[in-house]
């Protein structure tokens, strides 16, 4: 018997009785199996789970799709955006997959999936359209016979099943074994034709340690199997390799295997195989594999652009100059650094104040305490702009007396940062006796009317490797108010930007992977709307532009002061992103102030 028609036959059988035989033990996601009818959980055949390595928003061809499980699952990861093709020859296998489609449809609440009758080695020819020609032209002679053929070119030129470079992931779970030895390099080929330039393959399949012999090829059991169809693992990645991919890696390997026959080990294997430039990573995050993607192609995915509105903070980072080293200092700041604003830029900057309709102006450093023109800057500001917000790490406010006062006479709202309570950490972070002076500061500030009728904010980010946790507001108002009567207004919640220093140390700790899947599997899509750098900008030390602080201190810059008439000429540009970005859109969000906690 033709192998084809052996995998035809055995999994038209499967469609309507289990076959325990056709698969591996699988474990996927239980969230995603919710909505998915018994009917196709108990016929679903497969060694792997490719869903797991799906973005939002993609567009995904699911090879060999049988009963629909990986099409259902993979809709409600790439969302309403997205979209799911499933391909496969079985009618019986379609005829169960789309038996549910109305019904999945309506418990996700939009499709965005779709099934087509096709042969995996030849994604251009539609199986059910020349279906539907041969029913209205019968094949009775030769001239019939060869008309047939010209249908079927005309069908793979001119309407074609799966087009050119439109795929972002074909997907497939234990299927290419099944294919004909003599047609898998053109299996191949077509996976790599369907993908877009920059797109990917994300392939289970059972592959062997040793060439499998003829005697077992020719078994129609073992063919059908998924047992002698099976490449040798080096082979196999090397098909991808001749297709035409560029990198192809190996994110997933069964150590034990699935079965043994004649000496033989037969396994499961993933792979990932990138047709262009590798632009997704695939790391063990949090106890679970996790993928990461640019923040870039994440929003482009998701139909995202994040405009400048009109600008109503101006945020100022007076330089780098500070009398602490932070280990988590995004602009590395410390008491060495000489980049500090001169008075002229502060000058230019009031004059352009004066022609806007700025609402805050946003004052940071380093340490603006150590700005030896800052009470002027602050002084002149006030008069021009309705609120001054002055960002402080607490200890280079020490003996600034006729600074304080100046802050309390211009009605200055502080940010004061304050990132642990726990006095051994906080040293650990900033410095030797670094907690008990921020929390003399605290006092004085409370003797000067801050946290009362003066607005006194308290800026806390984690000294540990995590995102900041639900109820940390209350721990704070509690600790600080029982252990040392300090009051404050509120507390802003900041996410760890990795940039500058922090960045360098998770390079150096080998954390800086896990890190950005962290934050990106907390990516959520409703911070995009409230992002500071929206209404927003950033003036370096030396004048030039940035959409925000943590830009500049990447050096992402849009212009300087020098050559602008009025920071209306921003409004409507296109936000310069990039991967940390992710910093600011994680869990409930970030920005340069924080998710504040009253």
């Amino acid at each position: 018997m033709d192998q084809e028609r052996m995998v035809y036959e055995r999994y038209k059988r499967a469609s309507k009785d289990w076959e325990g035989t056709l698969c591996c033990p699988i474990s996927y996601d239980p969230k995603y199996l919710e909505i998915i009818p018994k009917e196709i959980l108990e016929k679903d055949y497969g060694c792997g789970d490719p869903s797991k390595y799906i973005l939002e928003g993609e567009t995904v061809l699911d090879l060999g799709s049988g009963g629909g499980k990986l099409v259902y699952i993979i809709s409600q990861v790439v969302g309403e955006r997205g979209r799911v093709i499933g391909v496969d020859m079985n009618s019986e296998m379609l005829n169960l997959a789309r038996k549910y489609e109305d019904e999945v449809a309506k418990k996700l609440g939009y499709k965005n999936f779709e099934f087509r009758r096709g042969r995996i080695q030849n994604l251009k020819l539609d199986l059910e359209k020349l279906d539907a020609f041969i029913k209205e032209n019968a094949i009775k002679s030769i001239d019939d016979y060869l008309n047939l053929e010209f249908k079927i070119k005309e069908l793979e030129k001119y309407e074609t099943m799966i087009g050119d470079n439109s795929i972002d992931v074909v997907v497939s779970n234990c299927v290419l074994n099944l294919v004909r030895d003599e047609e898998k390099k053109k299996l191949f080929s077509e996976i790599y034709r369907v993908l877009k330039k920059d797109g990917r393959a994300i392939i289970s399949d059972i592959v062997s340690h040793r060439a499998v012999p003829q005697y077992m090829k020719e078994d129609p059991d073992l063919w059908s199997g998924c047992i002698s169809g099976a490449m040798r693992e080096d082979m196999f990645i090397n098909a991808f390799r001749e297709a035409g991919f560029k990198n192809i890696e190996v994110i997933k390997k069964d150590e034990n295997p699935w079965r043994i026959v004649d000496g033989i080990n037969f396994y499961s294997l993933t792979i990932a195989a990138y047709k262009g430039e590798k632009k997704v990573k695939y790391v063990n995050c949090c106890g679970k594999e996790t993928i990461f993607i640019s923040f870039k192609d994440k929003i482009d995915r998701l139909g995202q652009k994040i405009k400048k509105e009109k600008v109503s903070i101006v945020q100022v980072n007076v330089g780098d100059l500070c009398n602490q080293i932070c280990k988590h200092c995004h602009i590395s700041a410390g008491p060495k650094n000489d980049k500090v604003m001169r008075k002229d830029v502060m000058e230019r900057i009031i004059a352009l104040l004066q022609n806007s309709e700025v609402d805050v102006v946003d004052i940071t450093g380093g340490a603006p305490e150590l700005n030896t023109h800052i009470g002027f800057f602050v002084s002149t500001v006030k008069k021009i702009v309705p609120k001054i917000i002055f960002r402080t790490n607490l200890t280079a406010l020490e003996n600034k007396k006729d600074l304080l006062k100046l802050l309390v006479d211009n009605g200055v709202s502080l940010f004061a940062s304050l990132p642990s309570l726990d006095e051994k950490e906080l040293d650990a972070q900033r410095g030797e006796g670094v907690f008990k002076k921020s929390i003399d500061m605290l006092k004085k500030l409370n003797e000067f009317g801050f946290g009362k009728e003066k607005e006194l904010t308290i800026v806390y980010n984690p000294v540990n490797l995590e995102l900041p946790s639900d109820g940390v507001g209350e721990i704070y108002r509690r600790m600080l108010q029982d252990a040392f009567g300090i009051k404050f207004n509120n507390l802003a919640i900041l996410t760890n930007i990795p940039v500058g220093r922090f960045e360098k140390y998770l390079k150096n700790a080998g954390l800086l992977d896990n890190y950005m899947s962290l934050l990106h599997l907390n990516f959520n899509i409703t911070n995009i709307d409230n992002l500071m750098c929206k209404s927003l900008i950033n003036i370096g030390y030396d004048g030039k532009i940035y959409d925000c602080d943590f830009n500049n201190a990447l050096g992402l810059q849009r212009g300087d002061i020098f050559h602008i008439k009025s920071f209306d000429e921003l409004k409507g540009i296109i936000v310069r992103v990039d991967n940390h970005c992710y910093g600011c859109t994680a869990k409930k969000g970030s920005s340069c102030f924080g998710s504040i906690s009253s």
